[in-house]
């Protein structure tokens, strides 16, 4: 008997701080083996969105040389994630009747409900990311798998995520003048989230947020539920650039200062705590006051913790997480920020930490993974979930509908 080949899957983040590619592998007892994980420094790409299209090309090369060199694969469809400040989300309810004789739901009828759900109208130049079932309703009646089952309307609600079809065609685009193709585009926290989060947390209620580069993303779910999801165009290319200018140094120095003394940790009346960058070129001699660096820290990662919390409260469902937040990104590894998280939005932040494990390859339980390897885990549960009558989409029909010129 000829045992089938695993199925191969990649996913490629181009993020405003780095390019990131995974190579992964369907195992036979549903989980994931990673064959490759590779970086490369990202350029040409702002806020979540490429400005310079052939600098972003030569970033996302480099770091596809990578891992097909650490992986032994050769890359050809590639899972993409997208993020910004440009996505929002809207929640609806879509109905059907069901035809009788003999009123019985089938596959098709949830089918409906679905294709009902994406002819919403968005704003302007706005098309669909995903189109997510939180709950069904047969007669009235809460029904989590209502096929099968007999009535009259079945109603279903739905989580919508969307995006600006310009900014997100562009980053198709270069993917796809690199020979390899698009097979389906990701929410960043969303795929995240197949990675952090547990179906108990989901149940419960809880927060994800993502803490990135240039962008700040959120999801939010309710009695198992995908309820609201969102992106706000701040990160820590943010805290950064607030540290350079407030401590008058390069930004090389400043995300050096960050990432080796940071915290959200000061005493505005405890004197300085004078400290020489003797590592960094050109700043042998300067003494940088700690304290000061962390009262930049505080202000700028308190802002966008604020305004996360902001756009959730303005949904009417931030009550509904009664499992407190969840963090990742790389963000989420600054010295505080959790408690600091827990502080603005008076909620528990569960730990997820693990630690680390030893070896060559990055530790793909780290937040700065996590999309990465949740890329990996979407695609292997969105080939799982597959109908047989319909099947996934072609690559044609996912980028062609997605982009809305058909």
């Amino acid at each position: 008997m000829v045992m089938a080949r695993p199925k191969l899957h990649v996913g490629l983040e181009i993020g405003t701080s780095k390019v990131g590619f995974v190579v992964g592998e369907s195992r036979q007892d549903g989980g994931v083996r990673i064959l490759g994980i590779a970086h490369s420094l990202s350029r040409g790409v702002r806020k979540g969105e490429i400005v310079d299209a052939e600098a972003a090309k030569q970033s996302i090369r480099e770091a596809l040389e990578k891992v097909e060199a650490e992986s032994g694969h050769e890359v050809s469809d590639v899972y993409l994630a997208v993020s910004g400040g440009h996505v929002g989300s809207v929640n609806l309810t879509t109905r059907v009747e069901i035809p009788t004789p003999p009123g019985q739901v089938e596959t098709v009828d949830l089918e409906d409900l679905n294709d009902s759900a994406r002819r919403i109208t968005l704003p302007t130049d706005h098309a669909l990311i995903h189109t997510i079932p939180s709950q069904f309703r047969l007669d009235g009646r809460v029904n989590p798998n209502p096929v099968g089952q007999y009535g009259k309307i079945l109603e279903g609600d739905f989580h919508i995520i969307h995006g600006d079809r310009n900014r997100t065609h562009k980053a198709i685009h270069c993917v796809q003048q690199l020979s390899l193709g698009v097979a389906d585009i990701v929410f960043s926290p969303l795929a995240a989230s197949q990675m952090i989060l547990r179906e108990d947390q989901r149940q419960e209620g809880v927060v994800l947020i993502d803490l990135g580069g240039g962008t700040t993303d959120y999801l939010l779910y309710a009695n198992g539920a995908l309820v609201a999801s969102g992106s706000i165009p701040l990160g820590g290319e943010h805290v950064t650039n607030d540290i350079a200018l407030v401590l008058e140094m390069p930004l090389q120095a400043a995300e050096l200062c960050k990432s080796r003394e940071g915290s959200v940790y000061f005493d505005s009346k405890q004197p300085p705590r004078l400290s020489p960058l003797r590592d960094v070129r050109g700043m042998e001699n300067r003494e940088i006051d700690f304290n000061k660096l962390n009262e930049v820290i505080y202000w700028r990662v308190w802002e966008i913790l604020e305004l996360v919390k902001q756009k959730l409260e303005a949904t009417g469902r931030l009550t509904q997480a009664k499992g407190g937040l969840v963090l990742t990104g790389g963000g989420s590894l600054l010295t505080g920020v959790a408690d600091l998280a827990s502080k603005v939005f008076g909620m528990k932040v569960a730990d997820q930490t693990e630690p680390a494990r030893g070896g060559s390859r990055p530790p793909t339980h780290m937040p700065q993974f996590a999309t990465l390897i949740g890329l990996v885990r979407y695609a292997q549960v969105r080939e799982l979930r597959a109908t047989p009558k319909k099947g996934p989409m072609s690559l044609g029909e996912r980028i062609v509908g997605w982009l809305g010129v058909s």
